[in-house]
């Protein structure tokens, strides 16, 4: 085994006591979180893929819970209800992390489908917001804009590297290379 394998197998007992301690906080995390997809999405990707390590039945089943409770925040135009509202900073959070998660799934789980379903709507929606600048677009967002949420005293600002990587990895699962063309037209606008 490798050092690093080595030194997270020495942690393997301290990973599933933290685990089991998260699954009994589960309802604090959907209830702090009913109203945010895209940390919906991370807490299914953060369950799902420790569950999976693990071989934790319950870790999965936790994680594809959050995911359901995810999904049902898309609105039929696309975007993730985020607060009542659309927004394309967070946006592209949920997308990022929603892929990630649909890449740990087995073809047998049933959640498959549907989230490609989602992500695909999602990300459709996200490409719409990129202006032919390059620019993501925050007009009409409900949190991330100028004269928006702060965060630690500093106004938050697109998070353009998840849209990016959003983009690339729907080209990538798609073979659709306007989905790595608004990818590279994002991060020439950004860099």
């Amino acid at each position: 085994m490798s050092g690093n394998k080595n030194r997270i197998e020495f942690l393997r007992p301290n990973i599933e006591s933290a685990a089991l301690w998260l699954l009994a906080k589960d309802q604090i995390l959907e209830i702090a979180d009913e109203n945010t997809p895209n940390r919906l999405l991370f807490n299914a990707l953060a369950f799902y893929s420790l569950g999976r390590w693990l071989n934790n039945s319950e870790c999965k089943a936790t994680g594809i819970n959050f995911a359901n409770n995810a999904i049902s925040k898309k609105h039929p135009d696309g975007y993730f209800l985020e607060a009542g509202g659309w927004d394309s900073s967070y946006q592209g959070v949920g997308i990022h992390f929603g892929f990630n998660l649909y890449t740990l799934l087995p073809d047998t789980e049933i959640l498959q489908t549907a989230l490609w379903d989602c992500l695909c709507c999602a990300t459709d929606w996200q490409k719409s917001r990129v202006l032919a600048s390059g620019e993501i677009s925050t007009q009409g967002n409900i949190r991330v804009y100028p004269g928006g949420e702060e965060f630690l005293g500093n106004e938050k600002r697109v998070a353009w590297i998840d849209t990016m990587t959003g983009f690339f990895m729907m080209a990538y699962l798609t073979n659709d290379s306007s989905y790595s063309t608004k990818a590279n037209e994002i991060k020439e606008f950004c860099d």
